[in-house]
């Protein structure tokens, strides 16, 4: 198999994308002007409490409020606190804030305020005993995660003291700051990929601007790890042909091979999926076609979800003709191809009309987020009205 991270940056936006075997496996997009991002940390100050709502409205020096459920603490305005972005803003909507703080590393994500010892449910029984020990010998307050791309008991040793040591930072920053303040800067979409997706899997690196080269070499020097070879491309748009892949990726049908079809709407609240029999007539039963559609469906569903970055709410319309162990074989089907996401992804069972919901982390903007605009004549909705 060979693995490469191909990386395009304008003055506008950046673009990563996974190649596996020359095709798109995944792909992640950032606009630059963005004022904030997931695991941003601030120095906020309470604005207002809304008891109805159960939130509490945060200033942090940005353009709208953040909202801090308040569940999570009690709080009156004025107060000063510090807060974690787990939420990115939207045009009607501030970022949703948690006082849950972590610094995410590559090897450990570090929880300052809470004591507790976690490892990856993705790592084998073996390397679960192997960490646990690790854990145990970090003499360190607060509590860390070991993901699941951790080296071993050195480099875990060694980010840990360096997120302490950041935090050590962010508890200086803050007592020099004034509200609202921010305190901690989330990785830039590059460096982000090379912590959160690069493996031993990953032959090559292609960038096609020369400060990448630069950021390469920082990250490096700060996680301590060896990078594939990486390449300077005059064009990375064209060479890898992602200018087709995301022309495909923004239209609202997909084709399935075997004639069926997805019709994928974006909505307000959430993302709609249609699974339809398109050209496909089947040569048995109704029942035999059905599922047919809805198993190719599946695994298509899951990769047109991981290749647009879709994150948030999502429902899919099945076709609704199966038995329920049939049922069973569909919803795991998109469980399996959910694996290979590194997005955190929960699927729900399905209505008895065939409908399933699926929650999908999101990272960064969709790529219908940011390569597609809402159209002017119809504001979104697809129709003109014609009343005469």
């Amino acid at each position: 198999m060979n693995k490469t991270l191909v990386f395009h940056r304008q003055p506008e936006f950046d673009l990563a994308a996974v190649m596996v075997d020359g095709s798109p496996f995944s792909l992640f997009a950032k606009k630059r002007s963005e004022e904030t991002q997931i695991n941003d940390i601030y120095l906020g100050k309470v604005e207002k409490v809304v008891p109805g709502l159960q939130a509490a409205f945060v200033n942090l020096g940005l353009a709208r409020n953040g909202y801090l459920p308040l569940e999570e603490i009690n709080v009156k305005p004025g107060d000063v606190l510090m807060v974690r972005v787990v939420k990115n803003p939207t045009a009607q909507k501030g970022a949703k804030l948690s006082t849950v703080i972590s610094l995410p590393g590559r090897n450990l994500v570090y929880f300052p305020q809470k004591e507790l010892k976690g490892i990856s449910r993705k790592l084998t029984e073996e390397k679960r005993e192997y960490y646990q020990k690790v854990l145990e010998s970090l003499n360190l307050p607060g509590g860390f995660i070991v993901r699941t791309l951790a080296g071993d008991e050195g480099d875990l040793a060694i980010e840990a003291k360096r997120l302490y040591e950041e935090w050590l930072g962010i508890i200086e920053k803050s007592r020099k700051a004034k509200a609202p303040a921010l305190l901690y800067k989330e990785d830039e979409l590059f460096t982000w990929c090379l912590r959160e997706l690069l493996d031993s899997e990953f032959t090559a690196l292609y960038v096609d601007d020369f400060e990448l080269l630069e950021i390469g070499q920082k990250f490096r020097e700060r996680f301590r790890v060896l990078l594939p070879p990486v390449f300077k491309s005059f064009n990375v748009m064209e060479e890898f042909s992602l200018i087709k892949t995301l022309e495909k990726l923004t239209r609202e049908r997909v084709w399935l091979k075997n004639g069926g079809m997805l019709v994928i709407e974006k909505t307000e609240a959430l993302t709609a999926i249609d699974v339809n029999s398109g050209k496909f007539t089947g040569k048995k039963d109704l029942k035999e076609t059905a599922f047919k559609i809805n198993l190719e469906a599946a695994y298509e569903i899951a990769r047109q979800i991981r290749l647009r970055n879709i994150g948030g709410i999502i429902v899919v319309d099945f076709i609704s003709l199966l038995e329920e162990e049939r049922w069973e074989e569909i919803l795991k089907a998109l469980e399996e191809e959910f694996l290979k996401d590194k997005a955190k992804v929960k699927i729900t069972g399905k209505t008895p009309s065939g409908l399933v919901e699926i929650a999908r982390q999101k990272i960064g903007l969709s790529i219908g987020e940011l390569f597609t605009h809402e159209c002017t004549a119809c504001q979104g909705t697809g129709r003109i009205a014609d009343i005469t």
